[in-house]
């Protein structure tokens, strides 16, 4: 039995929500991961954290980025806010 391959899609800077919708759909990824820089706005994070976690519950979803480090923000239990690169690299040797 071969063990599974992990895929890397590139998906860009700007990828619409719909397309990211199209593009999961595709390749079922086990996870998603997101640099959050600067869209959407600061009061529209929280609201995007959960729509991510609510369109894809099966997936681990890792956030990264200045608009998301530092908040107060609730995650729902797929998601997880990765705070320093030592934090994603721990979590892909894992």
């Amino acid at each position: 039995m071969r063990a599974r391959q992990n895929k890397v899609v590139y998906l860009g800077q700007s990828l619409p929500f719909e397309e990211l919708v199209f593009a999961y759909n595709v390749h079922k990824p086990d996870y998603l991961f997101t640099v959050i820089t600067s869209v959407p706005a600061q009061d529209e994070i929280q609201k995007y954290v959960y729509k991510l976690a609510h369109t894809f519950p099966n997936t681990k979803i890792l956030i990264t980025g200045y608009q998301v480090i530092g908040q107060d923000l609730d995650c729902p239990d797929n998601v997880e806010i990765l705070t320093q690169v030592k934090h994603l690299i721990s979590f892909a040797e894992e």
